[in-house]
């Protein structure tokens, strides 16, 4: 199919939207925006962005015509986040929602709004059950067992599920760590790594080396560069400084 002919059969797809339909893909949009420039200060795991999507779904068609798309959407996201026990601050949502904008909404706007939607949905007090920090923990231990499928050592894996029980303390006691943790295999290749300087590794200039699990091999077990291999090892042992 050539690009002219795609691009009109989306561009017929699209006339055959309803508004409603329309403004759904507008808000989805604006959530995904928002949510990648809060990335930079704040945690927000895939059930969060999915719980404020299917809000905004849920009641967007029972909301006042007056409240503006980009306040419901931050509202959304602010309440979403409540739920699953994440606390964003309420300034830090106007100011990305409104980066490219000078014009800024008042506070009391999004409160309302936010407060519309409680009162709507029923929801008030209402928390998730979702541990989403479990969830990342097992991931995590996933890949650190890939790994050892395919090299054991007692010891680095002992020490690794140790640093791991011991991380998963930390990101309970303070979310604010999720931010620099996103990638759960670069998470464990690191663990591994510091758990090999518990093990006999040499530490110089605190890089660990060694002839087991190194960076190069870690890299073609899990499918992720050595670069950012060194760039979590350097977190994880801020971390675990005080450990």
């Amino acid at each position: 199919m050539s690009k002219d002919h795609a691009r009109i059969i989306f561009t017929q797809a699209s006339a055959r939207r309803s508004d409603g339909e329309r403004r759904l893909v507008r808000l989805l949009k604006m959530l995904h925006v928002i949510t990648g420039r809060l990335s930079k200060r704040y945690y927000i795991p895939r059930e969060v962005v999915e719980d404020a999507a299917l809000i905004m779904r849920k009641i967007m068609n029972r909301m006042p015509r007056s409240v503006r798309e980009r306040v419901f959407v931050i509202s959304s996201l602010y309440l979403a986040s409540k739920r699953f026990g994440i606390h964003i601050n309420p300034k830090d949502l106007l100011d990305v929602a409104y980066l490219e904008n000078k014009r800024k909404i008042k506070m009391r706007r999004f409160f309302r709004t936010t407060q519309d939607i409680i009162e709507i949905l029923g929801i008030d007090g209402e928390k998730r059950e979702t541990d989403y920090i479990k969830r990342k923990i097992e991931n995590i231990r996933e890949y650190i067992e890939r790994i050892f499928e395919e090299r054991y050592d007692p010891c680095v894996y002992s020490s690794s599920m140790t640093l791991l029980e011991t991380l998963e303390k930390k990101m309970r006691k303070n979310h604010d760590i999720l931010k620099d943790l996103a990638i759960d295999k670069a998470i464990a290749a690191s663990i591994v790594r510091l758990s090999l300087c518990r093990c006999g590794g040499i530490i110089i200039k605190g890089t660990c080396y060694s002839e087991r699990f190194t960076q190069k091999e870690l890299e073609k077990i899990l499918d992720i560069s050595d670069i950012t291999i060194r760039k979590y090892e350097k977190i994880l042992r801020k971390i675990f400084e005080n450990t």
